[in-house]
């Protein structure tokens, strides 16, 4: 019997898990009749138990095939991991005899007409031949007429039966408008599940823009203002003609794209105000076009329409621009931004960044003291002393601030009060970043001011917990802007009113928040910190672009690694803290660019440089000097030899080597030699879910230090990068030490990481978490663990020292021991081996206060020279 049974009402039993409730929310516990495969598939719906996201407590918890379902569509292959559901737990198998056709009967306008999908034998150009409609329930599809199961649809196909179901509830009443926008999406369902769609409803090209973008154009008597929208491929001047000679403004316009296609342009009712708002100024004067842009209309929400009047004075424009009003320079806004396009090199993306933040990326224009410097504030000189101020309130018992952190906390203080525009905290990992930041702003909590942290999503809460741990008197209102923008909505229109500020407030949000708020660059701040700043090191990108956009009388960057890539780095960082500081990034490149061939020397001279350039406003100091009363931290290199069926899997990977010519074929098998080092299962051939310790090197290894680890009572961190290794590794341990240990990585979300960290820490005795060195490289302090194990080891040695100190920093009291482990093959240098001897070389320069860690990182042709070459 398997653990997931359908009850009916389209509601599915999770029978061999207990769902509980503590201190730290919902949890998913294993029972003791649970499978491994049951266990595995526990992993997949933990997120939406910890998330809240079903109301049974108590034994059998329920899931809809919504959620089920939902859960699904957010892996990166949902459709394989939506067929391995249905074998293992014996639902029917997918059908694939017919391809879902979805055509409407009746006509488009008609009131009595709706949406069906039939599945066919055929379908000709005349429509569907010996069509058959069949009954669905969930997932499951049934014949017409009797019980009979006709099979299971993937997830695709399903979410579009669930889309015409909703359609159809509302089609009856809908405008043309609503109907237009509901083909839109059944278009985009309809391509998603490999669907066929009635063949003249697929021809029709139907896009609801993103935003109306106005633009200011020169005409025979004057100028004007006219209405544009973010459609790429649409001929905006057919656009604002068919806008300009209706009467009133309409939801629907046919439009030509720029290859002469008809395109159905769908507007909100938002967005129909605002070109109402833009059609009573096509006669304006240049005074009254100037006064409209600088004061739209209240109307005008940022969500939907560019405006500039509240930007700071940092920022040109996001897609409205306001220029100096001598008209003859700017015809239109396409001179306004040329060259940004090209300008822009794709091969800066970030890997994080979403497509909808790339899109955006020619939008915000900031002057970015690329060339020249267009911007830049006064940075007084700095003085070598510093007044240690009186922290509110004081510290709760058992914090008192250690010697150096005084000087740090004075250090932000006095540059605060000599009226620089910032400064860069960087110092090492541990050290207590984040307590200097909170004591300072405590320092001043007598003023009434709005303070914006930054930081990555996964430590806005950390910055709130560490707050109300630290202080005795809680001085600021803290806001965790996370997903709902209506804080910084309401101070933005306070601030816009007037109206006097009763309280000091610390609104704590994301990287990835900021990026896609615009009032965030709106509002006026006392005080903006960015928190692990190397984020913004990217100039490129927007999160830097929106992070420079910031209005702020005073800025704190806040970074243990200053410099990562290249010294291009420190100087995007210091054009947030300091604009203009460094000069202009074109003449900082002449002086401090870097070729492939420099030597390490070198390297440290021009960082010593940077650093003397930027004086009292940048302060660095190291764990090593500042911190002797850290216990020992003990590393242990530990080896194996590959057992019979992993050697052999490693051995065929391997023979594929010399028939690789292609860099990209290398690199394949490079990334499978090192997959394959963790567990043979990478490979198709040998995939497997039935897991135990002694299927390879390093998992016979971490079962006996594991086995130690129990002894003592103490608790370890596993770092695995890839996500098959970590439910592996969960698994593992799981059987064979009686725990579920939680997987911390990118699919986890915010709350449930939270939770996640605080049930680990507060669990008594043995126990384990398994965590991503990406997902938790940085700011994270689990100093309740001892043992970090890095079962995959990290390219770059100076990231990997990044993840063993989520546990080595202040607060720890016992020994930290760090394990590597190491798969053998006799007579064969393994991966495991030579990427060992790889690292220790990189060793000798990465605690250098500027140096590049970028250059401590291992290149795959390093790599890839030792197994193909030799």
């Amino acid at each position: 019997m398997r653990s997931i049974n359908y009850i009916g009402n389209d509601m599915y039993e999770f029978t061999g898990f207990v769902v509980t409730k503590d201190d730290y929310g919902f949890d998913l516990k294993t029972s003791d009749d649970a499978t491994d495969i049951d266990f595995m598939y526990s992993m997949n719906f933990v997120m939406l138990i910890q998330n809240e996201s079903i109301s049974q407590v108590g034994e059998n918890p329920h899931f809809t095939t919504d959620q089920i379902t939902d859960y699904y569509l957010l892996r990166d292959t949902p459709k394989s991991d939506f067929e391995k559901l249905l074998e293992d737990y014996e639902f029917p198998p997918e059908n694939k005899s017919r391809k879902p056709y979805v055509c409407l009967e009746g006509a488009f306008s008609s009131k009595d007409s709706f949406w069906k999908i039939l599945y066919p034998t055929s379908v000709s150009e005349l429509g569907p031949i010996d069509a058959l409609k069949l009954k669905r329930e969930g997932f499951i599809l049934y014949m017409p007429n009797d019980s009979e199961i006709y099979g299971a649809t993937n997830i695709f196909e399903y979410k579009l039966h669930k889309i015409v179901e909703t359609i159809n509830e509302t089609w009856q009443g809908a405008s043309q408008t609503d109907r237009y926008r509901a083909l839109e999406e059944l278009q985009k369902a309809a391509k998603t599940a490999n669907a066929a769609l009635e063949s003249n409803y697929e021809k029709i090209k139907v896009v609801t823009p993103e935003k109306i973008v106005p633009d200011i154009q020169q005409t025979e008597d004057g100028f004007k203002i006219t209405s544009g929208v973010s459609i790429d491929d649409l001929n905006q001047e057919d656009f604002n003609t068919h806008v300009e000679t209706r009467k009133s403004v309409d939801g629907i316009y046919t439009v030509k794209s720029n290859n002469d296609e008809n395109i159905k342009v769908l507007l909100s009712d938002e967005q129909q105000e605002i070109l109402g708002d833009i059609k009573k100024m096509e006669k304006a004067t240049p005074d009254e076009i100037k006064e409209f842009i600088a004061n739209p209309p209240e109307n005008w929400n940022d969500e939907i329409v560019d405006a500039s009047n509240l930007y700071g004075e940092r920022v040109i424009g996001w897609g409205l621009y306001e220029p100096p009003f001598n008209f003859n320079q700017y015809a239109s806004k396409n001179e306004w931004f040329e060259g940004a396009n090209e300008a822009f090199d794709q091969g800066n993306i970030i890997l994080e960044e979403t497509d909808y933040e790339t899109k955006l990326k020619r939008d915000l224009v900031i002057k970015d003291n690329e060339e020249d410097v267009e911007y830049e504030e006064d940075n007084n000189l700095i003085f070598n002393g510093y007044r240690l101020p009186e922290i509110i309130g004081g510290y709760n018992d058992g914090f008192t601030a250690k010697t150096y952190q005084k000087e740090g906390i004075a250090w932000l203080y006095s540059i605060y009060k000599k009226k620089n525009p910032g400064c860069i905290l960087a110092d090492d990992m541990g050290l207590g970043k984040t307590f200097q930041v909170l004591s300072f702003i405590q320092a001043i909590s007598d003023q009434k001011l709005n303070i914006l942290i930054v930081t990555p999503a996964s430590l806005v809460y950390n910055w709130e917990s560490e707050y109300y741990k630290f202080f005795k008197e809680i001085r600021y209102r803290i806001h965790l802007a996370t997903k709902n923008k209506a804080e910084i909505e309401r101070l933005l229109h306070d601030q816009i009113q007037g109206k006097e500020l009763q309280n000091s407030n610390l609104y704590i949000s994301s990287y990835e928040n900021i990026r896609s708020c615009e009032s965030y660059i709106k509002v006026q701040w006392d005080i903006v910190i960015l928190d692990e700043a190397q984020k913004i090191k990217n100039t490129q990108t927007l999160t830097n672009k929106t992070a420079r956009a910031l209005k702020a009388d005073f800025r704190i960057a806040v970074t243990g690694t200053p410099v990562e890539n290249s010294f291009s780095d420190i100087w995007a960082i210091s054009d947030f803290a300091c604009p203009g500081f460094l000069d202009s990034h074109k003449n900082f490149k002449k002086y401090f660019s870097l070729s492939d061939d420099e030597p390490d020397d070198r390297l440290l001279q021009k960082g010593k440089m940077i650093r003397d350039k930027l004086g009292s406003l940048f302060l660095r100091r190291l764990k090593e000097d500042n911190l002797p009363e850290l216990p020992e931290k003990v590393f242990v290199k530990q080896s194996e030899l590959m057992p019979e069926l992993q050697t052999s899997v490693y051995k065929q990977v391997l023979a594929l080597a010399p028939k690789a010519m292609k860099l990209s074929d290398r690199l394949r098998i490079l990334q499978k030699l090192r997959q394959v080092s963790d567990h043979y299962s990478f490979v198709p051939k040998y995939y497997t879910e039935d897991y135990n310790y002694t299927d390879t090197a390093k998992t016979i290894l971490l079962e006996k230090i594991l086995t130690e680890i129990q002894g003592k009572q103490e608790k370890a961190i596993i770092f695995a990068e890839f996500i098959h290794t970590q439910e592996i590794l969960a698994s593992i341990i799981s059987k064979n030490f009686g725990i579920r240990p939680q997987i911390f990585n990118g699919s986890v979300s915010l709350y449930a990481r939270e939770n996640m960290l605080n049930r680990f820490k507060h669990s008594q005795g043995f126990n384990v978490i398994i965590m991503s060195p990406i997902a938790a490289g940085v700011g994270l302090t689990i100093t309740e663990a001892n043992h970090v194990i890095h079962f995959s080891r990290h390219w770059n040695p100076a990231k990997e020292d990044q993840a063993t100190d989520r546990a080595y920093r202040i607060g720890q009291d016992k020994t930290v021991y760090v394990y590597f482990l190491i798969g053998k093959i006799t007579g064969i240098k393994s991966f495991d081996e030579k990427l060992d001897s790889l690292l220790s070389l990189k060793q000798s320069v990465k605690s250098a206060a500027l140096f590049p860690s970028a250059r401590l990182e291992i290149k795959e042709t390093e790599v890839m020279d030792d197994l193909f070459m030799k």
